[in-house]
């Protein structure tokens, strides 16, 4: 199996008009670092999710298993709208978990392991 970049090694020696200015050093082309989406969690718990934050802070049923403290991610989520501090990845998690507890009790019971 070729390494990633050798393609565009290749298109570089071949015809450098057509890739991006800077790219056809092989060194930068083999350091580069890794190029991802990101997608802007913070701003959307600060923006369209921040009301359902504050729902899921004040009634989840998260928050009765014990398994984490309310507080905490009240104040988490303070620190994260006054942009003190960005807890989102925290908050997602948050999300998520409610949305699995959620999903769990209005699931029929089940003696099998958990799904």
């Amino acid at each position: 199996m070729r390494p990633a970049g050798s393609e565009m090694l290749e298109a570089c020696h071949a015809d450098r008009s057509s890739m991006p200015r800077g790219m056809c050093s092989s060194q930068k082309l083999i350091e580069r670092p890794k190029k991802g989406f990101g997608i802007p969690l913070a701003r959307w718990l600060r923006g369209p999710l921040r009301g359902r934050m504050e729902m899921l802070i004040e009634s989840s049923p998260v928050w009765d298993s014990g398994l984490v403290s309310r507080q905490v991610f009240r104040g988490w989520n303070i620190e994260h709208q006054t942009k003190r501090k960005d807890h989102s990845k925290a908050l997602w998690a948050l999300f998520v978990l409610d949305h699995w507890f959620r999903r769990k009790q209005t699931e029929p019971r089940s003696s099998g392991p958990i799904q």
